[in-house]
C-alpha cells in the first residue's frame, strides 16, 4: 500500500497500511532515523535498545526510553517510538 502524506500548518500526516498515524514534521524528521528494528517494546510502555542502536549520530545502546525521558532535535524519543514502532 503506498505511503500517503500531507503536510498542514507545520502537522505531517502519514498513512500507512496500518492506518492513520499523525506525527508533527520534527517528530517525521527523527522517525526517519529510527530503525523500528533496533528497539523492543517492554510490557511497561518504555523501550529498550538493542546493542550499538544509534539514531542519527546518538547512542542509545541498551538504553531503556518512555515518552518524557529524551528529546532530539526538538522531538520526544519515547513518542515518536510508540508512534512508529508500537504494533
Amino acid at each position: 500500500m503506498p505511503l500517503f502524506i500531507v503536510l498542514s500548518a507545520g502537522l505531517l500526516i502519514a498513512q500507512s497500511g496500518t492506518g492513520l498515524t499523525q506525527m508533527t514534521v520534527v517528530e517525521q524528521a527523527l522517525a526517519d532515523k529510527i530503525n523500528c528494528d533496533e528497539w523492543k517494546k517492554n510490557p511497561n510502555g518504555s523501550w529498550i535498545s538493542k546493542p550499538g542502536t544509534k539514531i542519527g549520530s546518538y547512542s542509545f545502546s541498551n538504553t531503556t526510553v518512555a515518552p518524557g525521558d529524551w528529546s532530539l532535535d526538538g522531538a520526544d524519543v519515547g513518542t515518536v517510538l510508540n508512534k512508529k514502532c508500537a504494533k
